[in-house]
């Protein structure tokens, strides 16, 4: 994203950019959120394998002698457990944007991830659509060795920081050879 950042200022995009982030005053808010999307993944990720798990343990004791009745409700249950962990998506929102934004103002790891959060559901469809094209791309590129990834990671990168400054900020235009 810095180097984004430089490319749109003029400046030229140098190896450094890479290794920007770890440095102040960049670090401790990419740090913070970094934490905060940690304990939030794990906390889906620990409730989602629980509730999986209990599910299953459940199924195998009833398998033998299950009623019809009974494998609905299983599959009620399998059903709430994954709509739940849909909720990962809702972090994902608002983990998108956050990261440029703590690097392009003075908003910390919680506002950013509000003001990321909140560009995304102003912007939905196209935030589910750039999601599905994304998912096709990433699966595309890991046929030849994941080596296509060594693109596709960039250009995902740049178009985050279009994406961003298409949300956040209101000079930009509508020609994209200006980005």
């Amino acid at each position: 994203m810095l180097g984004c950042v430089a490319h749109k200022e003029g400046r030229s995009f140098d190896f450094r950019h890479m290794f920007e982030g770890f440095k102040a005053p960049y670090f401790k808010r990419l740090t913070m959120l970094s934490v905060f999307y940690t304990v939030l993944v794990l906390a889906i990720f620990i409730f989602v394998m629980l509730g999986g798990f209990i599910f299953f343990l459940e199924i195998e004791q009833v398998i033998g002698q299950a009623q019809v009745e009974d494998i609905i409700a299983y599959t009620t249950a399998l059903i709430l457990i994954s709509l739940i962990s849909n909720t990962f998506h809702i972090f994902i929102m608002a983990t998108w944007f956050a990261p440029t934004i703590t690097i392009s103002s003075e908003e910390t790891a919680l506002s950013a991830m509000l003001l990321s959060f909140n560009a995304c559901l102003k912007n939905l469809l196209p935030f589910i659509l750039y999601g599905i094209v994304v998912s096709i791309l990433s699966i595309i590129a890991a046929i030849p060795l994941m080596l296509c990834y060594l693109v596709l990671i960039p250009v995902v990168s740049a178009s985050l920081y279009v994406s961003y400054l298409s949300c956040f900020k209101s000079d930009v235009g509508d020609d994209p050879i200006q980005l």
